[in-house]
């Protein structure tokens, strides 16, 4: 584990000789493009070993379209890898960026975390239809004391709490989890633990941060290992990471599952590639391909944002029974698994707010465009 590191004082040549960014700038523009790839720099984390490395061949060279060079650049893309039928069929990096760079993931991690619960249930580990607080009873009092381990991994633990990024609940959260600076003596766990109930659990999906903390405290409480263990034990060993991850830390050395991974471009389109790979040699991840709730998306507060999708094991199903899953996370990150076509493309980008809709809406279409072409069709 690494020690805190000291903010806005330190000088680092890889920015350009300056400071380091405080906590007040690390998440802006132009700060941020810095900050996503330093973040173990900034805070305090913990390895995710890879336990045998094993680099990717190099992709063939491969000329752009124009079209989507200027979108990489709209929408501020770091870096992208691209694989098809388990090879890296081409990659892009922007200027200044490395492909060893490890990269924030943002809200990719809880796809991640939903890897390592499905591995913990099929070993028999973990019972997802028990309640949250035969695990974690520090909960009990709070939101999600009558919530299952289901109702975390699918979103429909229903909590007060506004996932608004300018909004109030989201910077208290943000303080509490150290990434923005604070008086506060409280940390994830009892920021989590403090959550009231805000109705019925399991009847809509309710997209919370701090239900895949809850879900990693669960991980981490039931085999009594760290969550950068596990995730090294059940995702980084199997996939055959290429490089050591990064998890962000809070203050008190709670794991960030919601948004706190770091890892390399390649290492991230590895991360899709288990959802191809898991009929045939990670069965635990075919519990992730499962068909997501119709009803519960149906009536929750994504629906809009993806007509016709569906949520399981923290993982997005854009059009529901198609075979495409997706990991999504703010400020342009993005694993997009095409089963059927084998495709995989990892995203990770800086973009200067947590969402841009403008790009959004071209990302999917433009992906399965990608995803056509290297099928033939």
């Amino acid at each position: 584990m690494n020690p805190p590191q000291p903010l806005a004082t330190t000088p680092h040549r890889g920015f350009g000789g300056t400071a380091r960014p405080s906590l007040e700038e690390w998440l802006k523009p132009p700060t941020n493009r810095w900050a996503f790839r330093h973040a173990r720099e900034l805070f305090r984390s913990e390895r995710v070993a890879a336990s045998d490395p094993t680099r990717m061949q190099a992709a063939p060279a491969t000329d752009l379209d124009p079209e989507l060079l200027d979108y990489f650049d709209r929408s501020h893309t770091d870096a992208v890898a691209v694989m098809h039928n388990g090879s890296l069929v081409w990659d892009w990096y922007a200027e200044g960026v490395a492909v060893d760079d490890r990269h924030i993931l943002f809200s990719v991690s809880k796809s991640v975390v939903g890897l390592v619960a499905s591995a913990l249930i099929a070993q028999g580990t973990l019972d997802d239809a028990r309640f949250v607080v035969d695990y974690v009873p520090e909960v009990a009092g709070g939101g999600y004391g009558t919530a299952t381990v289901r109702h975390l991994l699918d979103m429909t633990a229903n909590v007060a709490f506004e996932e608004d990024y300018e909004g109030d609940d989201l910077r208290r959260y943000r303080e509490a989890s150290g990434q923005l600076p604070s008086d506060e003596t409280a940390g994830i766990r009892d920021f989590v633990a403090g959550l009231p109930q805000d109705g019925p659990h399991g009847q809509a999906t309710r997209y919370v941060s701090p239900t895949t903390d809850l879900a990693g405290w669960v991980c981490e409480r039931v085999t009594g290992q760290s969550l950068a263990s596990l995730i090294s034990t059940h995702v980084w060993g199997p996939m055959g990471a290429q490089a050591d991850g990064d998890l962000l830390l809070d203050q008190f050395g709670t794991a960030r599952a919601s948004g706190g991974l770091c890892a390399t471009v390649q290492d991230m389109a590895r991360i899709g590639q288990i959802l191809l790979l898991a009929d045939e040699v990670l069965p635990h991840a075919a519990d992730v391909k499962s068909l997501g709730d119709k009803h519960t998306w149906d009536a929750g507060s994504l629906a809009n944002f993806l007509p016709g999708a569906a949520y399981r094991n923290f993982w997005y199903q854009p059009e529901r029974g198609s075979g495409i899953f997706l990991a999504a996370g703010i400020y342009g990150q993005r694993i997009y698994v095409d089963s059927i076509r084998r495709v995989v493309i990892a995203q990770q980008s800086s973009l200067p707010g947590a969402y841009d809709a403008t790009t959004w809406m071209e990302t999917l279409p433009r992906f399965a465009a990608i995803a056509r072409t290297l099928s033939q069709e």
